[in-house]
């Protein structure tokens, strides 16, 4: 019987732990519950997707966020996300037989920190000037990237110009699903 039973514990561990849980330093960390973003940095030649790439982030933290939430004000926060858009390119994907540009693939890239916020002894915070807020090193940072094709048509503006939202939105799921699976794999 008690083999049975050490039979089952190892079954039972074995499978948990394919299962994407760890054991031992696991949970050592605090989970993230509540993140505020900061306005996303524009540091590519594309201008204007800075409101629009920091609202895509904050969607997909309620889409995808497996109960990581955002927060507009600064004192709840248990966590900082900055991002930064670091490059914006446009090459062409494919060309018909006269050589001539049918399809263009656009590329961005991105970096982002995770800052955990330590509170000191007295849980004091004043947002204006961050005292008794201890900022440390960046607890995640990563880059991440996504592209997105379209074909040229007689306006290509345009057809860059629609596939922007997109292009966007899988940028953001990127950062999003990282941290998701970081904060995951530490529960």
């Amino acid at each position: 019987m008690k083999i049975f039973n050490f039979i089952l514990v190892l079954i039972s561990i074995f499978n948990i732990s394919g299962c994407g849980y760890q054991l031992g330093l696991a949970g050592k960390d605090e989970s993230l519950k509540k993140i505020y973003v900061y306005t996303v940095t524009n540091e590519t030649r594309k201008p204007g997707l800075e409101m629009p790439m920091t609202n895509c982030v904050i969607n997909a933290f309620h889409y995808y966020g497996c109960g990581i939430t955002t927060t507009n004000k600064k004192e709840e926060a248990d966590s900082f996300l900055v991002v930064k858009l670091t490059t914006y390119d446009r090459a062409p994907a494919r060309f018909n037989r006269a050589d001539i540009v049918e399809e263009s693939v656009v590329n961005i890239y991105a970096d982002f920190q995770v800052y955990k916020i330590k509170p000191d002894l007295n849980n004091k915070f004043n947002s204006s000037d961050n005292k008794g807020v201890q900022l440390i090193k960046p607890y995640f940072e990563r880059t991440v990237s996504a592209s997105s094709t379209y074909f040229l048509s007689p306006n290509q503006p345009e057809g860059e110009r629609s596939i922007q939202p997109q292009l966007l939105d899988k940028l953001s799921r990127e950062i999003v699903d990282a941290i998701v699976y970081k904060w995951s794999s530490l529960k």
